[in-house]
């Protein structure tokens, strides 16, 4: 992102405030779009089968003794 000093230095503080909070509202958009593609991606690999058709989510649990 590329910023010009010459106009900072002439533009009004509330068309200011008024460019962060649309440049503060798409960073957010785009930070949740991220981590509901995270999301997904991590229950589909966890919704996997093994070669004896058994879900890799299922097989890890079997073995935790502890929780």
């Amino acid at each position: 992102m590329a910023v010009d000093e010459n106009m900072l230095e002439n533009i009004d503080i509330d068309e200011f405030k008024n460019c962060m909070d649309v440049f503060s509202h798409k960073v957010g958009f785009l930070a949740g779009r991220i981590g509901q593609n995270a999301n997904a991606t991590e229950e589909s690999l966890s919704n996997r089968y093994d070669a004896l058709g058994n879900m890799f989510s299922q097989s890890g649990s079997r073995y935790d003794f502890l929780g």
